[in-house]
């Protein structure tokens, strides 16, 4: 997408000809004040350019450019009010009208007011004569993709993308190797993600849509573990204040070595809300149902998540850090042991945090750099009552915390429009004050995703 920025330096010379006549002919120091101010906005400082074209104005200086550059000051500093007024008052010059209404369309793109924003497109359509503008216009109204949002707010057409990956892992069944008689077990692994979204009624930013997901998981030699994982929903998206919000309701099937392993049925929200062009606030809530197989009936119960996060956008660059919060209300697991006798507890709730940064920086123009940091505490709600291998065998109470990093670095190209390729390293370390779910592991993956 072009924002106001990147189109500012060539409308604001194409125009500069129109202030250079009537400030040199009226007053020298008007044009010498937009000059300046020019000078100021290239070097973005964006207030002192509002500075100096405000001193223009109040020169006598009248022509469009002094409208369209004030506008596009106020937009970088995310003041979209002045800006919209600045951008109006464009559109009162015949020749410059589309360009206003393109510059309004993305101010309430920006302050995520979407069904304003396309009338402003639309009304390009209506009034200009310059391919260039119509181009842009139909790209806002298109909804054609981006490098960092495959599909943009406020379409009527059906999304889905496809993941396939494949690697190495030194330690697929997360052992604890430094334990008697444990050997991590290392081996290729292949991952398949598939998803797809649309409207059933209205737009995907207004209107209810339907989501569906499907992804597989196979580690060599070790079916035991393979994983499948299927999910349908449907989700009513909607602004409202100037937020995005969407409320759902979906339904989770897991399998696991190709069994039936565990049943979700949850509700969610999950609101957005961008306060600047760089940064948008995300907010989520979920509550799930867990129904499991006989065999895991342990984790019986409910499942609760609370997000929050922000993303940063640069020019080159984004930076994203949530943190999240669960809450686990399980059935756990209690019993006798066959061979000592002796009562055990195993606790399947646990409250965990988690923090996660992400990073991606543009390399090339098809290149980028992507790095990610996260860090998860899981406490479990009631200890656990562990049997020793001690002789006699004895029983020991112990509350049960984990703490779990991972750390990726990957590369990522696009090979087209539709297709990007990636390489990624991952570091996982698991410590716990129960040795035997101690472990760390290194993962190398090629992944391919294609959008359609």
């Amino acid at each position: 997408m072009r924002t106001i920025s990147s189109l500012l330096t060539g409308v604001m010379f194409a125009f500069l000809s129109l202030c250079v006549v009537p400030a040199q002919a009226g007053d020298p120091a008007a044009m010498q004040a937009f000059n300046q101010a020019i000078t100021d906005f290239q070097n973005k400082d964006f207030e002192q350019a509002i500075s100096g074209f405000r001193q223009a104005e109040s020169m006598g200086l009248e022509v469009p450019a002094l409208h369209q550059n004030l506008g596009a000051s106020y937009y970088n500093l995310g003041q979209y009010g002045q800006a919209a007024t600045e951008f109006s008052k464009l559109t009162e010059y015949p020749a410059m009208a589309a360009l206003g209404y393109y510059n309004l369309g993305l101010v309430s793109k920006a302050q995520h007011h979407t069904r304003e924003a396309e009338k402003w497109f639309r009304k390009v359509l209506e009034t200009t004569q310059s391919d260039k503008l119509r181009r842009l216009a139909e790209r806002q109204l298109g909804q054609k993709s981006s490098r960092h949002r495959p599909l943009s707010t406020g379409s009527n057409k059906w999304f889905s993308m496809v993941f396939a990956s494949v690697g190495y892992d030194d330690n697929l069944t997360l052992e604890n190797d430094t334990l008697i008689n444990k050997t991590a077990k290392s081996g290729m692994v292949s991952k398949l993600f598939a998803y797809t979204r649309g409207p059933l009624m209205g737009t995907t930013s207004d209107g209810l849509l339907f989501k569906g997901s499907a992804f597989s998981k196979l580690n060599s030699g070790q079916s035991q573990i393979n994983i499948g994982d299927y999910r349908v929903g449907l989700f009513y998206d909607t602004p409202l204040a100037g937020w995005d919000n969407e409320f759902g309701v979906a339904l989770n099937h897991t399998t696991l070595g190709g069994n039936s392993f565990q049943d979700k049925v949850g509700v969610s929200w999950q609101g957005d809300h961008r306060f600047s062009r760089q940064f948008k606030l995300d907010l989520r809530a979920q509550y799930r149902n867990v129904n499991a197989a006989s065999k895991y009936r342990q984790l019986n119960g409910s499942e609760e998540k609370f997000r929050i996060g922000g993303k940063w956008n640069g020019q080159a660059n984004q930076f994203k850090l949530y943190y999240e919060l669960t809450l686990n209300s399980r059935d756990d697991k209690r019993g006798t042991d066959v061979t000592t006798g002796l009562p055990f507890f195993f606790s399947a709730s646990p409250t965990r945090h988690r923090i996660k940064g992400l990073y991606e920086i543009d390399v090339t123009e098809r290149t980028s750099l992507e790095a990610s940091a996260e860090y998860r505490l899981s406490s479990y709600n009631d200890d656990n009552i562990e049997i020793l291998n001690t002789t006699p065998a004895t029983n020991q109470t112990i509350g049960r915390e984990d703490t779990r990093w991972i750390a990726t670095l990957g590369l990522n190209y696009d090979y087209s429009r539709s297709t990007k390729l990636s390489l990624e390293y991952e570091y996982g370390n698991n410590d716990s004050n129960i040795d035997r779910f101690t472990y760390n592991h290194n993962v190398l993956m090629g992944r391919v995703r294609y959008i359609f």
